[in-house]
């Protein structure tokens, strides 16, 4: 009986240890399996991530240069001009009168001119044929006074031979008679050798205010220039007339040309704000004109990170609304932050040859700021919601973390772990605070 009772016991406490283990096993196999990653810090380079908006390189507003008529326009939002195109034409009535009165001007002072040059060149002749009339005048004057002074030595000795009785007194008057013609005649030269010198001495010269000159080339310069000042004068007043009719003929011509309103670059019409019939006015643009093969991404960028941002380096430009990716370079840095978001604006160049980016659309920017630090990284996939799940004696405990931009799988954490933390791998909404879990 009591051999019986203790193999009863036995075999009760033999079964009951091995249902307790049955339950253990069952427990554990129930609990969420989990994989592990341990923490630690590896060489990262940052980089900046911000939203920006398409901005043109070059743009204009197409103002006419006055108030008038739009007679014609050219070109609607969208289409594609050239540098120099045509895009409007005003009413040129009235300046094309203008330029036909300017034109008839411009002859009549053209012809002026010719006349004023033909006078001073026949006023230089007048002036060459007055040298040689003064030289003339000389020569006779010279031949007069010879012919007074040999019938000044008759008369004399005639009034000898008078005194001797060798001539009557008719005689001597009649020689008498011929030296007094023969000195008139001198004296009628000498006066009209001066007058033909008037404005040809040299204290003519000197009261004009030239140099004395010993040089007689250089004195029949100066003559010559001082008599024929006032065509000369007449020259230069037709010359300047004419060059004022030419430059309001050339003017009016501009002006003409400026009411023919052209691009001043190659792009897209991005607004037409006015239409044919309309009176434009030199305060309101008529056409918005874009340049297109090349625009901006304009993004804001923090104070921080701008300091490691510098000229021509890449920057990688994406659509929200598509896939596609394009490679721009810094084209300007704003040295001014604003107080308000403590950020300044950076340009990005990008090619836009093909279309693809549209004014005003809204891009992501990354830029590599090209600095390495040391930082704990973590697989990205590790992270859920802002947080990781950190393990501790089979259990996990949710950690709040500051992290940076992802790449290649991989993020960096500022705040919320430490090098050695073990941490759970591709958590998600299942699991809870300080729940247990089972590992490889």
């Amino acid at each position: 009986m009591t051999y019986r009772m203790i193999l009863l016991i036995l075999s009760t406490l033999f079964l009951h240890s091995c249902s307790d283990r049955s339950e253990t096993e069952d427990t554990v196999s129930t609990l969420p399996r989990v994989e592990a990653y341990i923490c630690e810090t590896s060489e990262y380079s940052p980089d900046m991530s911000s939203f920006g908006v398409i901005s043109p390189v070059r743009k204009a507003d197409i103002l006419p240069p006055s108030e008038s008529i739009i007679r014609k326009m050219y070109f609607h939002e969208g289409d594609a001009v050239c540098e120099g195109d045509i895009l409007a034409e005003l009413d040129l009535q009235q300046i094309d009168l203008q330029i036909k009165e300017a034109e008839a001007s411009l002859q009549n002072r053209e012809s002026s001119l010719e006349l004023s040059r033909r006078k001073l060149a026949e006023s230089r002749r007048n002036v060459e044929s007055r040298f040689h009339t003064i030289s003339s005048a000389e020569i006779e004057l010279s031949k007069k006074e010879a012919e007074l002074n040999r019938m000044s030595d008759i008369l004399s000795n005639k009034r000898k031979l008078f005194d001797l009785g060798g001539i009557t007194e008719d005689e001597l008057l009649s020689f008498e008679l011929n030296y007094l013609e023969k000195e008139t005649l001198f004296k009628q030269a000498r006066f009209s050798l001066e007058i033909k010198k008037i404005g040809y001495r040299e204290i003519d010269l000197i009261n004009e205010g030239y140099p004395p000159s010993s040089d007689s080339q250089q004195l029949k310069l100066n003559f010559t220039d001082l008599n024929t000042k006032v065509m000369q004068a007449e020259t230069e007043m037709a010359v300047s007339e004419l060059e004022s009719a030419r430059n309001s003929l050339e003017s009016l011509r501009l002006y003409r040309e400026e009411n023919t309103i052209r691009s001043p670059l190659s792009g897209i019409v991005v607004r037409r704000l006015m239409d044919e019939g309309e009176k434009a006015s030199s305060e309101k643009p008529i056409y918005h004109i874009c340049s297109f093969d090349q625009v901006y991404a304009s993004c804001r960028v923090s104070e921080k990170d701008l300091i490691s941002l510098r000229l021509e380096q890449t920057a990688l430009i994406s659509s929200p609304v598509s896939d596609r990716q394009s490679i721009g370079s810094i084209n300007r840095i704003s040295p001014w932050i604003e107080s308000d978001s403590g950020s300044g604006e950076v340009m990005i160049l990008l090619d836009n040859r093909d279309g693809f980016f549209r004014f005003g659309q809204f891009v992501q920017v990354s830029i590599d700021l090209e600095k390495s630090v040391q930082e704990i990284v973590i697989p990205s996939d590790s992270v859920f919601e802002g947080a990781a799940y950190l393990l501790r004696d089979n259990h996990i405990f949710r950690t709040d973390l500051t992290t940076g931009t992802p790449r290649d799988g991989m993020i960096p954490v500022y705040e919320g772990l430490t090098v050695g933390d073990r941490i759970v791998l591709s958590p998600h909404n299942g699991f809870i605070d300080g729940m247990e879990v089972s590992l490889p």
